[in-house]
């Protein structure tokens, strides 16, 4: 009888906790397989910024000046809340067809950081025209000022976008994309950084994922480990109903790394894997704590699965449209800086051109009304979330003191 009331108990308080572990998406798939690769990529040219631009800027002129002067800094964890943020400000950008800081109707910047919560040292990154994560990324760090992919020096004045990735101010990110025909720009990012966050992991797996570079057809997955106390004896990757592969060491040292591993070909659809690290103390750590990663290129595949499943299809094409327009812009607001803008070019302007629209946007009210309510919804799963995690602390007090009146 007291081990079936023990037993009663515990899965009472697994089926109060609404909290994710970490690396997990949230109910709405959040964040997704893009949102993922861009995170990823941006752990590694924090923590390795001189190796990021030799093996992942193919193609962009002027790096001899770029990332010389900033300095290797820690990963950022993801943060479900600044996902959400980020994905709501992407989404009111594409719906209302405008490109700013501030929301399509004119609310400020600083106002949405502060509704959702976020009221210390915070920045901001936009980016519109490109559909995946390192082309993205990319165009950010670049921070051309003349086009033609000629990036901007450091320091420069013009690495507005750069100085937010590589600040050693901000401890999280999310990364929001949402995508629809009808706008200009047809796919639309939103990268935002926070010196805090709502729950502070513990697992020094601070991400990983898979990116198609140099391949376009054959993924390589990376995955980034940082932690002052522990150090790694081998990372590996498993892929479900495969096999378990180890990964190489490919910057870095056994406490600060960067994993990588590559396979010779690739034709699994949605496949799913996870990283397991092993370290000198015999400590285990997994990405994602629970559940599975899945390959996708776009967002054909959800990011994670909580649940196991293999599809296999011969020859996939992976292929990705090019995007022929794009935009960008940088906000960074701390206690102490202010914001900046850039002044727009003449009207004829290529699509690696950096700008800030300072026109009023057109505020459409149907759309402005989706992405309040969307807002709404994220907001009420959160502090439900909360709520849960409350509850569930008080159970664990409960089961703790009658496990002592039963013994």
């Amino acid at each position: 009888m007291k081990l079936l009331l023990v037993v009663i108990l515990i899965v009472f308080i697994l089926k109060a906790s609404n909290v994710n572990a970490y690396g997990e998406s949230d109910s709405q798939g959040n964040p997704c397989s893009l949102e993922r690769e861009s995170h990823n990529l941006i752990n590694l040219v924090r923590m390795f910024p001189v190796q990021y631009k030799s093996s992942f800027m193919n193609g962009y002129s002027g790096l001899s000046s770029v990332l010389n002067s900033y300095k290797a800094v820690t990963p950022l964890y993801i943060d479900n809340v600044l996902n959400r943020m980020s994905k709501a400000h992407s989404f009111d950008m594409a719906n209302s067809n405008c490109f700013s800081h501030n929301d399509c109707n004119g609310t400020a910047i600083n106002q949405r950081f502060q509704k959702w919560g976020i009221t210390n040292t915070w920045g901001e990154n936009i980016a519109a025209g490109n559909k995946d994560g390192i082309t993205t990324n990319n165009q950010l760090i670049c921070d051309s000022s003349s086009g033609n992919k000629v990036c901007s020096g450091d320091n420069s004045g013009s690495d507005g976008h750069r100085k937010n990735i590589m600040s050693s101010n901000f401890q999280f990110l999310g990364v929001g994309y949402y995508s629809t025909s009808t706008s200009t720009y047809k796919n639309y990012w939103t990268q935002d950084f926070s010196g805090s966050g709502s729950i502070l992991p513990t697992n020094p797996i601070y991400s990983g994922y898979h990116t198609f570079y140099p391949s376009t057809t054959i993924p390589k997955f990376i995955v980034m480990f940082y932690s002052k106390t522990q150090s790694l004896s081998s990372m590996s990757i498993v892929f479900v109903g495969g096999s378990t592969f180890p990964m190489t060491l490919t910057y870095g040292n056994s406490s600060y790394a960067a994993y990588t591993y590559t396979p010779t070909s690739f034709t699994v659809s949605c496949q799913q894997y996870y990283f397991q690290g092993n370290t000198t103390n015999t400590s285990t750590f997994r990405y994602p704590d629970t559940g599975y990663l899945q390959v996708s290129k776009d967002t054909t595949c959800s990011g994670w699965s909580i649940t196991t499943s293999v599809s296999i299809i011969a020859n996939l094409n992976l292929g990705l449209k090019t995007n022929s327009e794009t935009k960008i812009e940088t906000e960074t607001e701390t206690e102490t800086e202010t914001p900046k803008s850039t002044n727009p070019p003449p009207r004829k302007w290529n699509w690696f051109w950096d700008y800030k629209l300072l026109s009023n946007n057109n505020y459409q009210e149907e759309f402005q009304q989706q992405q309040e309510q969307q807002q709404q919804q994220d907001d009420d799963q959160f502090y439900n979330s909360s709520s849960n995690l409350i509850e569930t602390s008080f159970l664990i007090f409960f089961v703790i003191l009658i496990l002592k009146l039963l013994i």
